[in-house]
């Protein structure tokens, strides 16, 4: 039988609460549940290697000799940059006691509800780290080399920086935005992203190794794992769960951000006119695949300005009675719990 020393046990008090009156097991409703949309529409790639993702950025390109008779023409080679994106990984294990388990009228079904709700909690930090990965920002805990670096991150700073790549220097070629406001750690953001392998895409492990995994790893053993401690050991039914994944900004154009939406005031709310002059900076002006994402505050901006600005603003009917999609200037707008209204000022 497998040994193991793991923290975190399920009470028999917890047990019993969830067995109803007929003894059959209570419905888990998630009370924490959250939308992460970027997970569920965000454009996905498999990784050209199994720990990280390799592509070419051009910095720089040909422009060409007018050339007339007996005049040389110039020697050009367009500029390339490497980038590798890492792939980083989130694990969680849970346990149970076997006996617990075993009271159960269908053990089966008792664990395998508490595993999904795992695996949908798991993906909220996966969208954290989509948005703030790498940062002490929202809802992620620290700087940490091992996380993939999250979208807000990599802008972070006010249009204008000098395009200088080539020695380190990031460019944001005119695509992050001020509302004005300067209430410190008390900004939320609006992003418009495009989806696709020429703009922001998301990868996973090369072959599908490891993408997403949920695994019975009592059953690895062929049974309960013994837990032990200094004072004494009980049987255990152990789950792992994992995600693996990363982020690729092919062209910086593709996401533009309007920061510093002050929520601690209300006095720099979000507005049509500085999305308006966001949209016009996506590659060749092609609003396809573009999706803007938006928290609950600005949402409600949105929906409040809606009232008295529809010309910029369009609803789809759901089917079957669901919510209705809205649509700013033809861009189809998210609501993304996960975006916070703490953001540092951008300066």
């Amino acid at each position: 039988m497998a040994t193991n020393v793991l923290t975190g046990i399920r009470t028999m008090a917890e047990a019993a609460k969830s067995i109803g009156a007929h003894g059959n097991e209570l419905a888990v409703v998630d009370g924490l549940s959250q939308r992460t949309p970027m997970m569920q529409e965000g454009h996905w790639e498999e990784a050209n290697d199994f720990n990280s993702h390799h592509y070419l950025q051009t910095l720089t390109e040909i422009q060409g000799t007018d050339t007339v008779i007996n005049v040389e023409v110039s020697w050009e080679e367009p500029t390339m940059k490497p980038v590798t994106e890492i792939i980083q990984g989130i694990e969680s294990y849970s346990k149970a006691d076997s006996r617990i388990v075993r009271m159960q009228n269908n053990p089966e079904q008792y664990r395998r509800t508490r595993d999904n709700l795992r695996i949908k909690q798991l993906g909220k930090a996966v969208q954290d780290r989509m948005l703030y990965g790498n940062s002490t920002t929202g809802l992620t805990t620290s700087v940490n080399p091992a996380q993939v670096t999250g979208i807000i991150p990599r802008f972070s700073k006010i249009s204008g920086v000098t395009y200088n790549q080539l020695v380190g220097t990031q460019y944001w070629p005119l695509n992050v935005v001020s509302a004005g406001g300067s209430t410190a750690n008390s900004q939320a953001s609006a992003l418009a992203i495009k989806w696709g392998p020429d703009g922001v895409y998301f990868t996973y492990p090369r072959g599908g190794k490891n993408f997403i995994q949920a695994e019975d790893v009592s059953a690895r053993y062929g049974g309960p794992i013994l837990i032990t401690s200094s004072t004494g050991a009980y049987e255990a039914e152990i789950s792992h769960f994992s995600l693996s994944f990363g982020i690729a900004v092919a062209d910086w154009r593709a996401v533009q951000r309007i920061c510093n939406i002050n929520k601690a005031n209300d006095t720099k709310p979000w507005t049509s006119t500085l999305q308006v002059q966001l949209l016009a900076a996506f590659p060749d002006a092609d609003w396809t695949n573009v999706v803007l994402y938006v928290n609950i505050t600005t949402w409600t901006e949105m929906l409040q300005e809606a009232l008295s600005n529809t010309n910029s603003f369009h609803f789809d009917d759901a089917p079957w009675g669901g919510s209705p999609t809205v649509y700013f200037q033809t861009i189809p707008v998210r609501l993304c719990d996960r975006m916070v209204n703490t953001e540092p000022v951008v300066a």
